[in-house]
């Protein structure tokens, strides 16, 4: 009596062309095809890759940040996880990178929205850059641009680190508002 499919000496890959068949049908079916967790699987985040590099001057760094939301459509948006340390150590400095990561482990975060857009939701033509050395380890560095129909400036505040330019503070609102003082605020 034989078992399997196939002539006596190829049963074992007969048996095995169709498990693998079965699993490789089966595979997609047990991914997620719609959602975030999808997407990032899918396409990496392009401010994770762009900026891996350290760039050669502050304005670099915040061009890599918005050629991500320029290059990006609403149907293909895919956000990147600042509160990954691996992340995060490629944008911000050292003391920044540890509020994000701390912020990400929160309940109930304190950051609820981008703050490279000060908005939840974006829609980006073009930004205009300005940068302002302070010496040669600081600099700032203005984004400005309209998102959806309003007028928005975000300023960056950057530091010259042994891995090169990163982010020590982000400023929203003329500057009355900064990324640093919210995550280091006390409280829930």
């Amino acid at each position: 009596m034989r078992l399997g499919f196939g002539p006596p000496g190829k049963r074992a890959s007969y048996l095995i062309a169709p498990l693998v068949l079965v699993s490789a049908l089966a595979l997609p079916l047990a991914l997620p095809v719609a959602g975030p967790a999808f997407a990032q699987a899918a396409k990496p985040a392009q401010p994770a890759t762009q900026a891996a590099k350290p760039a050669a001057d502050p304005e670099t760094l915040i061009r890599s940040l918005y050629r991500h939301y320029l290059e990006t459509t609403p149907d293909s948006y895919v956000a990147f996880d600042y509160t990954n340390p691996s992340i995060a150590k490629e944008y911000f400095d050292p003391a920044l990178v540890k509020l994000l990561v701390a912020d990400g482990k929160r309940d109930q975060s304190r950051l609820d929205f981008d703050p490279f857009v000060d908005a939840q939701e974006f829609e980006i033509k073009s930004v205009d850059y300005e940068t302002k050395p302070s010496g040669g380890k600081e600099a700032m560095v203005s984004a400005r641009f309209t998102n959806f129909d309003q007028n928005t400036l975000v300023i960056y505040k950057l530091v010259r680190t042994p891995a090169g330019w990163r982010i020590a503070d982000v400023l929203w609102a003329g500057g009355g508002n900064s990324l640093k003082k919210l995550l280091a605020a006390t409280g829930s």
